[in-house]
C-alpha cells in the first residue's frame, strides 16, 4: 500500500540528514506520482479516493503544494490546492524548528547546504533565531564557497542566514565577508553581520550599528541601539519608539561618539536577537482561533501601515489570533491604542499545549488591556496561578496606575518565565503573577469587540534559568 512505504520520519541528527524529508526525494515523487496521476482519472470514485489518500499523508511533501501552483491538469491542480490548503503545516513547522534546535544543541556539522535549500523552498516559516543558531552551529570550512554565492542571492532570508553561518567560523575570510554584508540592503541583513562582527570585537560594527539607529523599522533601532549600549559600554538616552525629533538627539550623540578616539567595543558578546512577531506587512506568524477551533479564514483582523489592527466586529467577524510559535522564557514588548474608552482587547500569555486542549475552551492567563484597567489579570478558562502569593480567583487587580488613557499609543513589556509574569505598562510595574503552568506556550491577541491596535510586538527569548 502506497501510505505504507512512504517514509515520513525525519532521521535522527548523526544518521541520515535530519533535514532529507523536508527537501525532494527522487524515490518518494516516484511513489507518490500514480496517485497524483488518478486525480484526473475519469472516476469520480477513483479521483476521490485519491484525494483521501493523499490528504491523510501525515506529512505534506513541498513537493505537493509547488504541483499546486504550476500543475496544468485542472482537475488535478483543484485537488491538489484544496489538499495544500486544508493540510496544517503547522505540525511541519513544529517538527522543522525541532530538528534545527536539535542541530544547534548537538553541533551536529554539514547540514549548512540542506537548511539553506529549506528556507530558499518559502514553504515553511521556522523561528529565525532556530534557523540562525543552526546555521552557526552546523557550518564548516566547507561551506565558503557556498556562502560566498548566498551573499549576492536575491533571497534576504538566505543573505541573512549566511550572515548567521558566517559567525560560526574562525575569523579571516569570513570576516571579510561579514564586513561585505555590513552595507547590504536589508536592515535585517546588516544587523545580523554586524551584530557577529561586534561578538568578535571588531571596531567596523559600531559605524553600521550607529547608521541602523536611523532604520524606519522598529525592531532595527531597537536591537541596533541594544547592541551599541552592550558593546561599548555606554548610553545616550536612544528610545527607539519615541518621536524621530528625541530620537535625532541620541542619535547624534552615538554617531559623534563612533567617530572619535574613545570609540570602541568594551562589552560583552550580544546574545539572541529578538523574534518579530508583526512583519508589519502581513498576518504571518498568527493563526485564528474560534475557543480553542482553528479558523479557515477570519476577517476581524488586517495589517495596515505597520499595525495589526482587530476591526473589533466581534460577534460578525469573532475570532482572536494565537503566534504560530510556542515560546516559554521571554521578554514580549509591543505598543497597543484603543480607540476609545470601552476599547477593550486583551494579551493571553502561558497557553500551553493542554490549555490548548482543556475541553472548556483555552486555558490562559490574560492581561487586560482596557484603557484606565490595562494590567488587570484575568483567568481565562481555569488556568490556575497565583498573585501575591494567593490563588488567583478570575480577576487580580493591577497594582499601580501607568496613565493607559484611550486614544494614545502606550508601551507593554512582559516578562514571563517558569511560568512567572510580570507586567510592565510605559515603564511602571503594574502586576505580578506566579506559578502559572510551565513549559512552551502560544501568546494570543484578543478579540473583544473593540477596535484595537497593535504595533511592534518582538520577543526577546531569555536564556534557560538553572534547574530547581
Amino acid at each position: 500500500m502506497l501510505l505504507a512505504s512512504y517514509a515520513f520520519a525525519a532521521p535522527e541528527v548523526g544518521g541520515e540528514s535530519p533535514l532529507a524529508s523536508f527537501l525532494p526525494d527522487p524515490t518518494i515523487v516516484a511513489r507518490l506520482q500514480p496517485t497524483i496521476d488518478r486525480l484526473e482519472s475519469e472516476s469520480f470514485a477513483e479521483r476521490e479516493a485519491a484525494t483521501r489518500e493523499l490528504a491523510s499523508l501525515p506529512s505534506l511533501p513541498a513537493f505537493i503544494r509547488e504541483l499546486a501552483a504550476s500543475e496544468k491538469r485542472p482537475e488535478t491542480r483543484h485537488r491538489l490546492r484544496k489538499i495544500s490548503e486544508d493540510f496544517s503545516i503547522r505540525v511541519e513547522n513544529d517538527r522543522l524548528n525541532a530538528i534545527l534546535r536539535k542541530i544547534a544543541d548537538s553541533g551536529t556539522k554539514g547540514e549548512y547546504d540542506r537548511l539553506t535549500q529549506v528556507i530558499a523552498r518559502k514553504v515553511w516559516s521556522p523561528a529565525q533565531t532556530t534557523v540562525e543558531s543552526a546555521a552557526r552551529a552546523t557550518v564548516t570550512e566547507a561551506d565558503i564557497p557556498e556562502l560566498k554565492r548566498h551573499l549576492t542571492s536575491e533571497s534576504p532570508a538566505i543573505r541573512r542566514v549566511a550572515a548567521a553561518a558566517l559567525g560560526g567560523l574562525p575569523g579571516g575570510e569570513s570576516t571579510d565577508m561579514l564586513v561585505t554584508l555590513l552595507q547590504d540592503r536589508d536592515p535585517n541583513v546588516a544587523l545580523r553581520a554586524a551584530t557577529e562582527l561586534g561578538n568578535r570585537k571588531d571596531n567596523r560594527s559600531l559605524d553600521a550599528l550607529v547608521r541602523l539607529l536611523d532604520s524606519p523599522a522598529f525592531h532595527i533601532r531597537h536591537f541596533a541601539n541594544l547592541a551599541l549600549r552592550g558593546l561599548s559600554g555606554r548610553d545616550f538616552g536612544f528610545d527607539p519608539g519615541a518621536d524621530p525629533s528625541v530620537r535625532a538627539v541620541a542619535g547624534a550623540q552615538w554617531k559623534e561618539w563612533a567617530a572619535s578616539k574613545e570609540a570602541g567595543i568594551a562589552g560583552k558578546p550580544l546574545g539572541e536577537m529578538p523574534i518579530i512577531l508583526f512583519s508589519g506587512g502581513d498576518l504571518g506568524g498568527w493563526e485564528p482561533h474560534l475557543g480553542n477551533e482553528p479558523m479557515e479564514t477570519c476577517k476581524a483582523w488586517e495589517a495596515s501601515e505597520g499595525e495589526l489592527i482587530c476591526k473589533g466586529r466581534r460577534f460578525i467577524d469573532p475570532g482572536d489570533l494565537w503566534s504560530a510559535g510556542r515560546y516559554e522564557h521571554y521578554v514580549l514588548t509591543l505598543d497597543y491604542k484603543a480607540d476609545a474608552k470601552d476599547g477593550d482587547s486583551g494579551i493571553g500569555l502561558l497557553l500551553t499545549e493542554q490549555g490548548e486542549r482543556a475541553e472548556r475552551g483555552p486555558q490562559y492567563l490574560e492581561v487586560q488591556l482596557l484603557p484606565d484597567n490595562g494590567g488587570d489579570i484575568y483567568q481565562i478558562g481555569g488556568i490556575a496561578i497565583k498573585a501575591g502569593g494567593k490563588p488567583v480567583d478570575f480577576q487580580c487587580p493591577r497594582i499601580a496606575d501607568p496613565k493607559d488613557v484611550a486614544g494614545n499609543w502606550h508601551r507593554l513589556k512582559l516578562i514571563v518565565r517558569n511560568g512567572t509574569v510580570t507586567v510592565e505598562i510605559n515603564g511602571l510595574t503594574v502586576n505580578r503573577t506566579s506559578e502559572g503552568p510551565r513549559g512552551p506556550g502560544r501568546i494570543v491577541l484578543r478579540n473583544e469587540g473593540s477596535p484595537f491596535a497593535f504595533r511592534n510586538l518582538m520577543l526577546q527569548p531569555l536564556p534557560d534559568p538553572p534547574a530547581e
